[in-house]
C-alpha cells in the first residue's frame, strides 16, 4: 500500500487494535527531506463524543511528559486531519512480537527487554499524578536501533486506582486485580505482571509456552480460539501456576527465571511492588564483566510409552561424589541451576506424592506441565484430567493418573 495522509506517505500497516491502527511511513520535511516514522491513526472523532478526544489529548500529554526518556518511544508530532486524530513517533524496526519465535529466545535478549521496559515503566509510574500503562503486550514494546526496547501505546494509561479500560489483546497479559477489583488495588504491580508474562512467553517460545496453559489451548487450533474469557479465568485462578522458565528450558539461568516468576506471581504480596524494585533485583543478580551464555537448549520432550518396568523418579540433591556438567555462567551473571541426580520412587499401586512434587501430564503423546497436585486436582474436578492420562516427574517414566493418591477424590 502507499497512501498519502496529511504530510505522511503511509507504506504498510504494522498493527491494528481497538485503540487505532499503526502504519509505517515517511514524513515529508522542509528542504525535500524525509524521515521514517510510525503513524498511529485513531478512530475518527464524532460529534458528541468528548471522551474520544480527551483520550487522544491524554495520550499526547503522556508522550510529552516522558520526552527524553530513552526507553519510551520518541514523540514527533500530532494532529487531526479530516476529523481523524493521529500521532507520529519514531520508526522502529519491529515490536517485541517479532522475537516471539517458536523456540526459546536467548536469555540475554529476555533480560535486556525486562530491564529496558522496566526503565520506561518506572518513568511512567513516577509522573505526577502517577500513571499505569494498562495496555502492555508484545505489540506495545518496540525494538529500536541498537537493540533498544521502548514502551509505546499509552492510549489507555490511567491514574493509580482508577477503573481501567482494557483492550481484548491485553487480557492475555492482564493482572488479576485489573480484571476484578476483589484481587486488590491496581498499581504498578499490574504493569509488571504484564511484563512478566511477555518475558515468559519470549523465554519459552510459542511451542513450549502453549504447553504450560492446557486449559486455554487444549482444543484450540488457532490463536483466536484462546478467547479472552479463558485467559481471564486463568488469571483469576490463584492456585493455577506455571513452572519457572528455568524448569522448562534447559540452560535458562535460574536467577532470571526466578525474576520472571516473581513478576508473574498472582498474589500482590508476592509480586514486585515497583519497577525500581525489579531493577534493583536485576542489578544484584547481574554483576558486570560476567560472560554471556549461548542460546539455551530446549529440554527434550520424550514421546512414546516408557518401558513397563520403570517407576517414577524424582530429583534429589547429588551426592558429594557425584559428577555433573560445569555450571553455566548464565547471561550477564544470572546463575543456572544444574540437573539434580535421580533416585527411584517405590513402584506402588498408589503413590502419595511429597509436598511440592510437580508432574508432567501426557495423553496420546501430548505433554503439558509441570503442575503441582493442587492444580491437577482442580483439573480433574473440571474434567480436564482423566484416568486415561499419564503422569511423570521427569518425562521419562510414566504412571497412570489413577495411581496418584488423592487425585480423583
Amino acid at each position: 500500500m502507499k497512501k498519502q495522509f496529511d504530510r505522511f506517505v503511509l507504506t504498510s500497516l504494522v498493527a491494528q487494535s481497538t485503540g487505532g491502527s499503526v502504519y509505517e511511513g515517511v514524513e515529508k520535511l522542509p528542504g525535500d527531506m524525509t524521515r521514517p516514522v510510525l503513524v498511529k491513526v485513531l478512530p475518527a472523532l464524532s460529534k458528541g463524543s468528548p471522551a474520544a478526544e480527551k483520550r487522544f489529548i491524554e495520550e499526547i500529554r503522556v508522550l510529552a511528559a516522558l520526552a527524553g526518556q530513552p526507553h519510551v518511544v520518541t514523540f514527533y508530532g500530532m494532529g487531526i486531519t479530516d476529523n481523524v486524530p493521529w500521532i507520529a513517533t519514531e520508526h522502529a524496526a519491529a515490536t517485541s512480537a517479532s522475537i516471539l519465535g517458536a523456540t526459546p529466545a536467548e536469555p540475554r535478549a529476555v533480560a535486556r527487554m525486562i530491564e529496558h521496559v522496566a526503565h520506561g515503566l518506572s518513568a511512567l509510574h513516577a509522573l505526577q499524578p502517577p500513571l499505569l500503562h494498562n495496555r502492555l503486550h508484545p505489540g506495545s514494546i518496540l525494538v529500536c536501533a541498537g537493540n533498544y526496547f521502548k514502551v509505546t501505546d499509552f492510549g489507555l494509561a490511567s491514574p493509580f486506582g482508577a477503573e481501567p479500560t482494557l483492550g481484548l489483546e491485553t487480557i492475555r497479559y492482564a493482572a488479576p486485580e485489573l480484571l476484578n477489583k476483589e484481587f486488590g488495588r491496581v498499581g504498578p504491580a499490574a504493569d509488571l505482571y504484564a511484563l512478566g508474562h511477555i518475558a515468559y512467553e519470549v523465554a519459552l517460545g510459542s511451542k513450549l509456552h502453549k504447553q504450560q496453559f492446557p486449559a486455554i489451548w487444549a482444543d484450540a487450533t488457532k490463536p483466536s480460539d484462546a478467547s479472552p474469557a479463558r485467559w481471564q479465568a486463568w488469571h483469576h485462578s490463584m492456585p493455577t501456576v506455571v513452572p519457572p522458565a528455568h524448569e522448562v528450558v534447559r540452560g535458562f539461568p535460574s536467577s532470571l527465571g526466578e525474576v520472571i516468576a516473581r513478576l508473574t506471581a498472582k498474589p500482590l504480596a508476592s509480586r514486585y511492588a515497583s519497577a525500581d524494585e525489579l531493577l534493583a533485583d536485576l542489578r544484584s543478580a547481574n554483576p558486570p564483566g560476567v560472560p554471556t551464555a549461548a542460546t539455551p537448549e530446549v529440554a527434550p520432550q520424550l514421546a512414546g510409552p516408557p518401558p513397563p518396568s520403570r517407576s517414577f523418579v524424582r530429583s534429589t540433591a547429588p551426592s558429594s561424589g557425584a559428577s555433573h556438567p560445569p555450571a553455566n555462567p548464565g547471561i550477564s551473571g544470572f546463575a543456572s541451576r544444574q540437573p539434580a541426580a535421580e533416585a527411584a520412587l517405590p513402584a506402588s499401586a498408589g503413590y502419595a506424592p511429597p509436598a511440592g512434587e510437580r508432574f508432567y501430564v501426557r495423553l496420546r503423546d501430548r505433554t503439558t506441565g509441570p503442575f503441582d497436585l493442587t492444580v491437577l486436582q482442580r483439573m480433574a474436578r473440571q474434567g480436564q484430567l482423566s484416568r486415561l492420562h499419564q503422569l511423570s516427574i521427569d518425562q521419562q517414566s510414566w504412571k497412570p493418573a489413577a495411581s496418584i493418591e488423592g487425585l480423583f477424590g
